[in-house]
């Protein structure tokens, strides 16, 4: 059976258009976000640290997977983190299980948008649980595999609230997939890098951006090309660009 956490991105406009509120939930296999889920925002009025629109994050029962952000290295772990509608500060997700697992189980990740979508901003996932690649644009995952990222299997063994057996970052608006020497552009010296990776595989690969299904798969051929040009001279500091 898969571990799947659900993560929802979606926006909400109000009538005032002065407010807004952007959404991500994240579920543990379940229909509630009160049985291990999350959430985080971004939304008018909120602040980058505690506010009245936090709630702190609350162990799940045994037996099930949960998922929190992580603010300023464990100062507060939040169920409900919401940031200022303007921020770009990466959202530190901790990834846990509580209790005993016998063998290695399936783990995924699974994204969704809502009605809105944060207009074009690019949407990246960075985790130490991907079995091919360093970055998922998380844009294809949806529209080409239906919003689930695989991850590798957690393994066998013991595991607690308070020691995560994964790491994630999600970036709004502040990390092109193409951006293969985080210089906040794509020009010639991502190409050579690119070039460097090109038609190696199967393996790990900072090019492996992209596969048939949106999703890194261990190669450098084809489809990681196709990503790449569609980054060609965009720049993360100029919208304009995207």
């Amino acid at each position: 059976m898969k571990n799947i956490v659900f993560i929802i991105l979606g926006i909400l406009a109000l009538t005032d258009i002065t407010y807004a509120t952007h959404t991500l939930k994240f579920y543990n296999n379940s229909s509630s976000i009160d049985e291990g889920g999350a959430r985080v925002q971004h939304r008018t009025g909120a602040l980058e640290g505690r506010d009245g629109y936090d709630s702190d994050y609350l162990a799940p029962p045994t037996g099930s997977l949960s998922i929190y952000s992580d603010v300023n290295d464990g100062e507060f772990e939040f169920a409900m983190d919401a940031r200022p509608l303007d921020s770009i500060t990466p959202f530190d997700l901790k990834l846990l299980y509580n209790g005993t697992i016998g063998s290695p189980k399936s783990n995924h990740i699974r994204f969704e948008f809502g009605t809105e979508s944060f207009d074009t901003k690019p949407i990246m996932f960075q985790s130490d649980l991907f079995p091919y690649g360093l970055v998922v644009d998380i844009r294809k995952a949806i529209t080409q595999n239906g919003g689930e990222v695989p991850l590798i299997d957690i393994p066998a063994g013991t595991y607690s609230n308070s020691s995560p057996y994964g790491y994630g970052i999600l970036t709004i608006g502040t990390r092109l997939l193409a951006d293969l020497d985080d210089s906040n552009e794509v020009n010639f010296e991502d190409f050579a890098i690119f070039a460097e990776d090109w038609q190696k595989g199967p393996g790990q690969y900072v090019a492996d951006i992209c596969g048939p299904n949106g999703i890194p798969d261990g190669y450098v051929d084809n489809y990681d090309l196709a990503a790449f040009c569609e980054d060609w001279l965009k720049d993360i500091n100029d919208p304009s660009t995207w």
